[in-house]
C-alpha cells in the first residue's frame, strides 16, 4: 500500500488528509484518478511528492512508499 498524505487547499477539496491506495501506480495515472474523482483539483496547480522528495515527471509509486500532494506555497 502507499500512504497519501495532502496538504493546504487540496486536502479541502478531496476532505481527508491522510489515506492509502494500491501500489504500484503512476504519479500520471494516479494524478488522473484524483482530476476525475475531485474536478475542483484542475483548478489548483499540485505537485506530488514519493517519500519526500518532490517529483517532476512520471514515476512509479512502490509499495510502502509515502505520496504526498502539494498546492502551490510561498515562502515568507
Amino acid at each position: 500500500m502507499i500512504q497519501v498524505k495532502a496538504f493546504g487547499q487540496l486536502a479541502e477539496i478531496i476532505q481527508k488528509h491522510e489515506w492509502e491506495i494500491a501500489a504500484p501506480i503512476s504519479c500520471f495515472a494516479y494524478r488522473k484518478q484524483l482530476l476525475d474523482t475531485y474536478p475542483a483539483l484542475q483548478e489548483i496547480p499540485f505537485v506530488f511528492s514519493i517519500n519526500r522528495l518532490i517529483v517532476h515527471k512520471d514515476e512509479l509509486i512502490l509499495d510502502q512508499s509515502e505520496l504526498a500532494l502539494l498546492p502551490p506555497f510561498s515562502g515568507g
